[in-house]
């Protein structure tokens, strides 16, 4: 009996147990929290530690269809754990300020500040939309220098150099910035060499040389374009542009001339050579006309075996131009040996050494001037030795 009672407990113990487990196992978790916060950007995976209260393990099935986790709001998000269902909410957040990195290393040239605008020189990373601006301005002495002014928002109206800071800032205000180095140039170049002219042919862009230059920049390029604008005109404009942007225009006019012959100088002869031909052609007309009077009553008859033979009278000699009144005194010629030969070439000789004989100090005073045709020989010995051997040469007269 006392058998069969406690058989019948433990039977009863075993299904109590077995209705506890069944009871236990199918008992739906509690969850630890309806609403889960995570970083926007971020991939929604809890487990199942994460969601419910006690100790449970295993993969958590999540439907996030409604779930954007890149754009900051709160979703309703479906788990799914041991075939038990659970409405949770998703909250997406965003803390993370925006990567912000700078283009280029290189400088910005501008000449309005005003006009540049930030995100173009900036590369900006972030889940939600961002704003990009410029938010400071440092002046620097060059472009290696360090500021040596605080950072203001104020646009710059000097020229020079700058650094420049650019904020980038998203939908939940988070912000990061970097700088760039900005170069503020409102001048233009300079050009230089261009003008107005003339050419023998027609200008091309070799031809015309000019160039240009820039106070920040230096040497710049110029372009340069021609236009025909007339007959044989031509209107030439260069242009240069600096860095920042600044124009120079420069406009000439250029006209083409064919290049003109040179002329060859007529032979011109000397006064003195047109006189000397001038008085051997007086002396020639003379003596033909004595000629012609002493053929004409002055031929002689000769018999000789009956022919009759005329000679022409012998011509005189020509006539001499008259002295001038006034002549520059002359040195008396030294008596001559008898043993020196007489002649035409001696005479002449004679002469010459008698002008050369003059007083020196007289010669210095007197101006050797010849009285038939005007040629000045100026003052002096060789002045003197001209004279005389244009008077000789030329006149024919005596010394």
């Amino acid at each position: 009996m006392k058998k069969k009672v406690i058989a019948g407990i433990i039977g009863i113990a075993a299904i109590v147990a077995i209705t506890v487990g069944i009871v236990i196992v199918n008992q739906k978790p509690e969850l630890a929290t309806s609403t889960v916060t995570i970083e926007a950007g971020e991939e929604f995976k809890p487990e199942a530690k994460d969601l419910f209260k006690g100790k449970h393990s295993g993969d958590v099935k999540i439907d996030t269809s409604k779930v954007d986790t890149d754009k900051v709001g709160e979703y309703e998000a479906t788990a799914t754990y041991k075939k038990h269902s659970y409405t949770i909410t998703v909250k997406v957040e965003d803390t993370t300020a925006p990567t912000i990195t700078a283009k280029s290393e290189d400088p910005v040239y501008t000449k309005d500040v005003t006009a540049l605008n930030a995100e173009d020189y900036v590369t900006v990373e972030d889940v939600s939309d961002t704003t990009v601006a410029f938010t400071g301005y440092q002046k620097m002495d060059s472009l290696d220098a360090e500021p040596i002014t605080e950072a203001t928002a104020t646009v710059p109206e000097e020229e020079g150099f700058y650094k420049a800071t650019i904020t980038a800032t998203d939908a939940s205000n988070n912000e990061s910035d970097t700088t760039i180095t900005l170069v503020y140039d409102k001048t233009a170049p300079t050009i230089e060499g261009l003008a107005d002219g003339t050419t023998e042919s027609d200008p091309t862009e070799d031809s015309i040389q000019c160039t240009a230059t820039d106070a920040i920049d230096g040497a710049v390029d110029v372009t340069k374009s021609i236009e025909k604008t007339g007959d044989n005109q031509y209107t030439v404009i260069a242009k240069a542009t600096d860095r920042a942007g600044n124009e120079a225009t420069q406009s000439a006019t250029i006209t083409v001339q064919a290049p003109q012959p040179v002329a060859e100088a007529p032979a011109q002869e000397s006064a003195s050579n047109e006189t000397t031909k001038n008085a051997s052609k007086g002396s020639s007309s003379k003596g033909s006309g004595s000629g012609s009077a002493s053929n004409k009553g002055g031929n002689a008859a000769s018999g000789n075996g009956g022919s009759t033979q005329t000679t022409p009278a012998q011509q005189a000699p020509a006539e001499q131009p008259a002295a001038p009144e006034q002549q520059p005194a002359q040195v008396e010629q030294p008596a001559q040996d008898n043993n020196s030969s007489a002649g035409s070439d001696g005479s002449s000789n004679d002469s010459l050494d008698r002008y050369r004989q003059q007083d020196a100090e007289r010669a210095e005073t007197i101006d050797w001037a010849c009285p038939w045709c005007g040629i000045d020989f100026g003052y002096g010995q060789a002045a003197s030795d001209q004279y005389a051997e244009h008077m000789r040469s030329v006149h024919g007269a005596p010394l």
